[in-house]
């Protein structure tokens, strides 16, 4: 790994392998299985908070640790500031971009209507966004960005980070993208499937990429989170108006 990297102490990372990523890319259902034994499955919206929750507090318990040499040397940056401007600005440009080639994707394929247009993922947060609003702001603006962020720029883009920068980049890109469309699978078309990747993967690569340039994990949870922040403010004053 390059050593201007801090490195994820070895039982740090395995155990995060082992229980952080596992918990991210499914088990968490586990666990609202067995909440249902105490919380009525009709209340969708308190098992849903609660769940995430427990499995986040459970993520925290794990990755703090794991990445606290990270996050330390990444407090210690300068110009945190200016290079989060900068990454905001790639950020922005990616993000953008990715829009407009899923709406010509989307047009190409012939899919036009509202369901094929949001990935499940964002119909969820909007359903949230009704009936739990400030769980839903704290859950998207604070702790998703941070947790995602040492997920996928700390334990898995580290992991991968030994066979190079560009190949560290292309893996946490594409695992970002899978995670937040895996609900999907089987649900809609392959191609559908694709397509509704492509804006996570507009997120995931500026991300991937930012850390990789200023080796600074808090200046991507700063972009994360502005980013979470004005697609709900969005959401929230201008999405009964589209």
């Amino acid at each position: 790994m390059d050593k201007s990297y801090p490195k994820i102490k070895k039982n740090w990372l395995i155990l995060s392998w082992v229980i952080v990523i596992p918990l991210y890319f499914g088990l968490s259902g586990l666990i609202v299985e067995i909440l249902k034994l105490f919380i009525s499955p009709d209340n969708k919206e308190l098992l849903t908070m609660v769940g995430q929750i427990v499995v986040y507090a459970i993520m925290l318990i794990i990755l703090i640790p794991a990445c606290s040499r990270i996050l330390k040397e990444s407090f210690k940056k300068n110009n945190k500031f200016k290079n989060f401007w900068k990454g905001f600005g790639l950020f922005s440009a990616f993000k953008f971009g990715s829009a407009i080639l899923m709406a010509i994707l989307l047009m190409i394929a012939g899919e036009v209507n509202t369901s094929a247009i949001v990935p499940d993922n964002q119909a969820t947060i909007n359903t949230l966004l009704d009936s739990i609003p400030l769980f839903t702001w704290l859950f998207a603006v604070v702790l998703a960005p941070i947790i995602e962020e040492m997920v996928f720029r700390g334990v898995i883009f580290q992991t991968f980070r030994r066979f190079g920068g560009v190949f560290a980049v292309v893996i946490s890109a594409i695992l970002f993208a899978f995670i937040h469309v895996m609900g999907e699978i089987g649900t809609v078309s392959p191609i559908m499937f694709v397509i509704h990747l492509i804006p996570y993967l507009g997120m995931a690569i500026p991300l991937s990429w930012i850390y990789e340039k200023y080796k600074d994990i808090t200046v991507c949870m700063m972009v994360h989170m502005s980013s979470n922040l004005i697609a709900l403010l969005f959401q929230t004053f201008m999405g009964n108006l589209i």
